[in-house]
């Protein structure tokens, strides 16, 4: 069932009953019906990709519901669950706190990438322009799961989130481009201040 449903899915893009909007809703209702029986986290990143990218408003549920299944020991990978949140920064709503909540606590590597010595990563390398030498306090830069759980907490809370992610650059279909977000692999005082800002405005 799952992988005739995944099938489909693939194909779905392209089908032209998507342009008809009477026929839409009820193809939608039924993607999301099949998404959500994927037994695997990888087949609902794929079910997530294709939906999202064939303008299909259900994908918020499809990604809030993987989200909530993965949280215990059967964690998808944490690739999986940066496009979950990356769907959440996108579409979320007040209803889908409680499911990325618990991943504010998350400190799986989701994105990795050099940063040669530059202080935006190997993205900010000017071009044509020898390197410098290597700075070995900043050598790596990585995004953890609780970044892109705050990211997605603070926009769904109408939080001004570019005060704390400055560099972020936005993107379709993902919401935003995950290499405008990393820090420095050592930076956790300033991760936790972030999450710690989040959560002070939650009080009562």
């Amino acid at each position: 069932k799952a992988t005739s449903g995944l099938r489909f899915l693939w194909r779905f893009p392209d089908n032209q009953l998507i342009r008809d909007p009477q026929a839409k809703r009820p193809m939608e209702a039924l993607m999301e019906r099949w998404a959500l029986s994927l037994p695997t986290a990888s087949e609902q990143t794929r079910a997530i990709l294709i939906m999202v990218e064939s303008d299909l408003t259900s994908v918020q549920r499809v990604a809030r519901k993987m989200l909530q299944q993965r949280q215990g020991p059967e964690r998808a990978e944490p690739e999986d669950v940066l496009i979950g949140m990356q769907m959440m920064f996108r579409f979320g709503q007040e209803e889908d706190l409680p499911a990325i909540e618990p991943w504010l606590d998350c400190t799986d590597v989701c994105a990795e990438l050099p940063a040669l010595g530059f202080p935006g990563g190997l993205a900010d390398q000017p071009s044509g322009l020898p390197l410098p030498a290597r700075d070995e306090r900043n050598t790596q830069r990585t995004l953890e799961l609780r970044d892109a759980a705050v990211l997605a907490c603070m926009r769904i809370t109408g939080m001004e989130y570019r005060n704390y992610f400055p560099g972020l650059r936005t993107q379709e279909p993902r919401g935003y481009n995950t290499n405008s977000i990393l820090l420095p692999a050592n930076d956790r005082d300033f991760r936790q201040s972030r999450i710690d800002a989040w959560r002070a405005t939650r009080k009562p």
